[in-house]
């Protein structure tokens, strides 16, 4: 890796360690935990999945996953519902209050985006917008 490529790696690193340090500040206020925003994502974005789903989608650890599926469940956001097929597995879903977090997470994510690209004219957004998913692309060829 060039000098240049490491520098623009260190920005990038440093970009998302302030988005997600300003983000957790702003989701402590409604006791909602760094994690939890994107399984709230997936289960808004499925209707009801089950925990593999959500490892596979997040990439995270089923231990991990298993965590905050409890306490989201002890918080009252989701909602655990045995699968009438196969009673060994359990669906999950969101409660009412699970909706509501994940408005809330959703509207803070867009307000922090918006804060972060403060000056940026609307074709320096779209190219960003386009580099970012170029960037997504390019990781994600080993991933398939």
């Amino acid at each position: 890796m060039s000098p240049k490529e490491l520098i623009t790696a260190d920005k990038f690193i440093l970009t998302h360690i302030l988005f997600r340090k300003r983000l957790h500040q702003r989701f402590k206020e409604r006791d909602i935990y760094p994690g939890q925003p994107a399984i709230l994502h997936i289960i808004n974005e499925f209707g009801v999945c089950s925990q593999k789903d959500i490892c596979d989608k997040i990439m995270t650890s089923p231990a991990s996953v298993a965590v905050s599926i409890r306490r989201m469940q002890n918080m009252g956001l989701i909602e655990k519902l045995t699968d009438e097929k196969d009673m060994r597995f359990n669906k999950i879903r969101l409660t009412e209050k699970g909706v509501e977090a994940h408005n809330y997470c959703r509207n803070e994510l867009k307000a922090l985006s918006d804060e972060m690209l403060d000056g940026f004219s609307e074709n320096e957004k779209n190219e960003f917008d386009r580099m970012l998913v170029k960037m997504i692309e390019n990781l994600s060829k080993e991933e398939q």
